[in-house]
Parts: structure tokens; sequence; C-alpha cells
């Protein structure tokens, strides 16, 4: 009884949150000069990541190149790749997150 009312709690959370997704409520809200601003913004983070983590987001997210493709084109691991990938969408996060106040650069 107790885990039928669970799953019961559980799925409606679940279908909110697919309804939401499948229709796209929020989306599509924001002006050109929101768009703009937020590619700026977005462009200003990367310039702030090392060099060699930019050139990892760049190649994995931009280029849409595979892990194998980032590595052999920088010459190093796949591990690598992933560790830097991981690295650099971290750092992002925080600099593009709403309460990010100061902006300075990241450290490798």
């Amino acid at each position: 009884m107790v885990n039928e009312a669970k799953d019961r709690f559980r799925s409606r959370g679940r279908d909110r949150r697919w309804t939401g997704r499948r229709t796209g409520e929020g989306r599509g809200q924001g002006t050109v000069e929101d768009e703009a601003a937020d590619r700026v913004a977005l462009a200003e983070a990367l310039g702030r990541l090392p060099v060699a983590q930019r050139a990892v987001v760049v190649l994995r997210y931009w280029a849409d190149l595979s892990e194998a493709a980032t590595a052999e084109a920088l010459g190093i691991s796949p591990g690598t790749v992933k560790s830097r990938g991981s690295r650099a969408l971290a750092a992002l996060a925080v600099d593009l997150s709403p309460d990010a106040v100061e902006k300075e650069p990241f450290d490798a």
C-alpha cells in the first residue's frame, strides 16, 4: 500500500516533467535581444576557460566531434578529453549561473 502511494506520487511528478518537455512550455519566450545577450555571455565565458578546455568544448560540442576524434585532433587521450570537457562544462555552469556575480578567469 505504501509502495503504491509512492509510485503514484512519483509518476505524477514524472508526468508533469514530461509534459513540460513535450509541450515546450516556457521555451521560445525570450526576445532576440535576450538570445543575443546569452550568446555574448557564452562567448565571454568560453574566452575565460583555459585554452585546453576551450579546445575540447569547441571540438566536442560546436564541431560535434566524437571523443576519439577530438582526442586525435588534439593529440591527447580520450580520457583527457573527458576530464577536460567535464571541468570545462562545470566551470561554464558556474560562470553562466544567474547568481554568478564576479567574472574572473578560471583556473586550469
